[in-house]
């Protein structure tokens, strides 16, 4: 019963979790390639 009742907090964390993977994720390759084209 008590897992039925964090589903939905989970689903949000999880969401959450992608966006901010996501921003992570797209800031890493931009600092890649900001700092391959300085070199």
């Amino acid at each position: 019963m008590a897992e039925i009742r964090v589903e939905p907090k989970r689903r949000s964390l999880a969401w959450l979790w992608v966006l901010l993977l996501l921003i992570v994720a797209a800031a890493v390759a931009w600092y890649f390639m900001y700092y391959n084209r300085t070199s």
